[in-house]
């Protein structure tokens, strides 16, 4: 049963779950005053046809699990998009940009999953890739012509993509390719079918597509690779095989090309260090780089625009996200196009850097309640998922509900995360679960050390892989903590393995070194449910029935020998996984925590 008192329709935290977020932007590629945005409306995402110049945004979709994959037509009259149903499952719609009836493009096929859809940027001709029975197959569609999607490529392997030419005369998909874990880049001739060439730079040098130059009769495409160890551009002409790998040694931390300029002149640049972004834009006939102005937060994407324009979307701690004008030139902000509705203030973040038992220094950000610098109280140490991720400053409505209610919250980017150098990133690797832990209880001992939080009133949360940390947390230091709080957790490695899909299968391998059958030590140290005679503090953990990135095998079993052992532990099972977009689901699932986490505090109560 859901505590009523956390509950209250009018509370500022639950307020913060239930505005209306940018999630992405896009314009026409051939008439810029029309695009497409994409937000988080009654907890899921939906599409909004964007006047530009107005900023009037019409609702295009309602309902269903939420529509986010789609593309705006180059000219602006038509949006394309993804409609799916349960399951993941649907077709391919197109809806007029003044709203109307949808049409379904792909009634004559079964009902396939899909991740991305694309129109070229002459217009006309748009793509996708779908995922079904038949594996993955993708689709060339000349609109002009009847709309009939031509068969360009299938496979049962991982494929995503397609990326499109200027005219549509070529296609770029990522895809794992036979007996390779890391994405293999490969392009097509749309026209023939046939295969141009392909991008593979070894084992653990993954590459990341990113997409054509918006010009026609060019032909290079943008990417990125890890075959130096961080993230830098690459760009690639199918046609010729000629590649330019840009190394930036200026630049620390990895670089993410996020767009071309509409003359194939410049990339726009995100450089990610130290958990913080930059932007900086490359010119590419001269190979000089023109650092940005800094925009402290987290730059979610950018791209240029029109009249010397970049359109950023951007949040931090306290304030939501927004799509926000900056000068091309100098990066400097000029005005906000799009934000949400006014919601309740939320508390800054500070960033912190403790040193873990090994002396490393571990970057995490603390938010603390207004006037708790007069005495220690509760605290909660969160770790993020991933664990090949990192949490930059963004607005975070579940953090600031901690803050609301008295808790002093850090979130610790412990060894494993990206964006402080790969010796860092990789350090876990093969050992999964225990520098990461022991970075999470020597967060905790900073809190104390610092006055900022009281001994025996420290909790320790995650969801997804964070969730599998604060298991193994509270068995690897039991005395540490008054309480554990995970959410869509993985108790069982050796399950995981058998039950999840083949892409986290391959990341799993990666991981740990091997599978389980070969790394059977490993796994055994990562698996929460072998050290479960070590728990000590209560616990609470709020999984998903029908979650596909978390299978819930491996926790039934987790729940049935957490009775076996008599340990003080509550499994709440609800209909969706972490990954489940509707606001409702996080409300109910952090009310649950909060009540659980405040029960267990002397007196019951803050």
């Amino acid at each position: 049963m859901i505590p009523l008192a956390f509950l209250r329709p009018a509370a500022p935290w639950m307020q913060r779950f239930q505005g209306a977020p940018l999630l992405w932007s896009a314009l026409a590629a051939q008439n810029p005053q029309r695009g497409l945005v994409c937000r988080r409306q009654q907890g899921r995402p939906q599409l909004f046809a964007w006047e530009v110049a107005t900023g009037r945004l019409t609702q295009l979709t309602t309902g269903g699990r939420g529509h986010s994959v789609a593309a705006i037509a180059a000219d602006g009259e038509q949006v394309y998009y993804h409609a799916a149903e349960d399951g993941g499952l649907g077709h391919v719609l197109r809806v007029p940009f003044a709203g109307g009836p949808p049409v379904n493009l792909t009634a004559h096929m079964p009902p396939f999953a899909c991740w991305y859809l694309t129109e070229s940027c002459s217009g006309g001709f748009y793509g996708f890739m779908a995922a079904g029975e038949a594996g993955f197959q993708m689709f060339v569609v000349d609109a002009r012509q009847g709309g009939t999607p031509h068969l360009r490529y299938e496979s049962a392997e991982l494929a995503l993509g397609p990326n499109l030419s200027y005219d549509a005369e070529l296609s770029v998909i990522a895809t794992t390719g036979p007996g390779r874990d890391e994405l293999t880049l490969e392009a097509y001739d749309n026209r023939s079918g046939a295969r141009l060439g392909t991008v593979w730079d070894g084992a653990g040098a993954q590459l990341t597509p990113v997409g054509f130059v918006p010009r026609a009769h060019d032909l290079r495409y943008l990417a990125t690779t890890r075959r130096s160890g961080q993230e830098r551009p690459f760009i690639w002409n199918p046609r010729t095989g000629d590649r330019r790998d840009l190394a930036l040694p200026e630049l620390a931390g990895d670089v993410q090309p996020l767009d071309w300029s509409a003359d194939g002149a410049w990339l726009l640049l995100r450089q990610v260090q130290q958990a913080r972004h930059r932007l900086h834009r490359y010119h590419l006939p001269t190979h000089t780089l023109h650092p940005l102005a800094e925009l402290p937060g987290s730059i979610d994407s950018a791209y240029f625009a029109p009249e010397e324009r970049l359109l950023v979307h951007h949040q931090d701690a306290v304030t939501p996200p927004a799509l926000r004008v900056l000068a091309a030139d100098t990066g400097r902000p000029q005005s906000v196009l799009l934000a949400d509705d006014p919601l309740p203030p939320a508390q800054p973040w500070q960033s912190i850097t403790l040193a873990a038992a090994d002396g490393t220094p571990v970057q995490a950000w603390l938010a603390r309640p207004p006037g708790s610098r007069l005495s220690p109280g509760p605290a909660i140490i969160h770790a993020h998922g991933g664990p090949a991720d990192v949490l930059l400053e963004r607005y975070h409505p579940a953090a600031q509900a901690w803050v609301d209610h008295g808790f002093t919250w850090l979130s610790v980017n412990y060894r494993g995360s990206t964006t402080f150098g790969p010796e860092f990133a990789g350090a876990i690797i093969g050992q999964p679960g225990t520098l990461e832990v022991a970075d999470l209880a020597a967060a905790a001992d900073w809190l104390v050390a610092q006055g900022l939080a009281q001994p025996g009133a420290i909790f320790v949360s995650g969801a997804a892989y964070g969730g599998t940390l604060a298991l193994l947390a509270l068995s690897r230091y039991p005395q540490r903590w008054a309480g554990g709080l995970a959410q869509a957790a993985i108790a069982d490695w050796r399950l995981m393995y058998e039950d999840e899909p083949e892409p986290l299968r391959a990341y799993q391998r990666q991981l740990f070194g091997g599978t389980p059958a070969e790394t059977p030590a490993a796994h055994h140290l990562a698996s929460p449910i072998d050290h479960i005679a070590a728990l000590r503090a209560p616990l609470l953990i709020v999984q998903g029935r029908n979650d596909p990135d978390c299978p819930p095998r491996q926790m039934q079993q987790y729940e049935a020998a957490l009775r076996d052992h008599g340990k003080s532990a509550q499994v709440v099972w609800v209909d969706a996984g972490y990954s489940a977009s509707a606001a409702e689901a996080g409300i109910e699932a952090l009310a649950l925590m909060l009540d659980f986490a405040t029960r267990l505090l002397p007196g019951g109560q803050l």
